[in-house]
Parts: structure tokens; C-alpha cells; sequence
């Protein structure tokens, strides 16, 4: 999904579908997932995208390392993939 939020238009046209049905009124901007860290200029873009239609946000960490292991979350009493996570954050 990250890769399609840079195409403005994409971002656009799916809002204004999701708007049809849904009052959205909050969104969650994950800055992490997957092992994929969005470039910050690239979330406050997002974030302005979002909040110039009235929707507030706020940011999220989904510790995910991988999701074609099923969502396989980090392993905190590994010392490497601690140090990961504080890598991310």
C-alpha cells in the first residue's frame, strides 16, 4: 500500500470512494511495517493530504518484520531484532 500513497492521485480518488460510504474522520499513518520505513517527507505529505479534508491522524508502529510469514512480528528476546526495533524507532 505504501508504494500506491506516493501516486497523488491514487491517494485521491480512493478517499473521495471510501468518503461515498464511510465518514472518515481519523487515519493511523504506520511509519513502519514490513521491514518498509516511508520517507518522512512522504508521511507529512499524507498527513497534510489528510488533514486539509478534516481527517485527523496520528502515527503507528506495526512491528511486523514479515508478511509473507504470516505477519511474523519481531522476536524481543532475540538481541538482533531488539536492536531492530529500536532502529525503528
Amino acid at each position: 500500500m505504501y508504494q500506491k500513497m506516493t501516486d497523488s492521485k491514487w491517494l485521491e480518488d480512493n478517499f473521495n470512494v471510501l468518503q461515498k460510504y464511510f465518514k472518515i474522520d481519523k487515519v493511523y499513518l504506520e511509519t513502519h511495517r514490513d521491514m518498509i520505513v516511508p520517507e518522512k517527507e512522504l508521511v507529512l505529505k499524507i498527513k497534510d493530504f489528510f488533514e486539509s479534508r478534516g481527517v485527523k491522524t496520528s502515527g503507528g508502529i506495526a512491528f511486523v518484520a514479515s508478511e509473507r510469514q504470516l505477519s511474523r512480528t519481531f522476536c524481543y528476546s532475540n538481541p538482533e531484532e531488539r536492536e531492530k526495533v529500536k532502529d525503528i524507532v
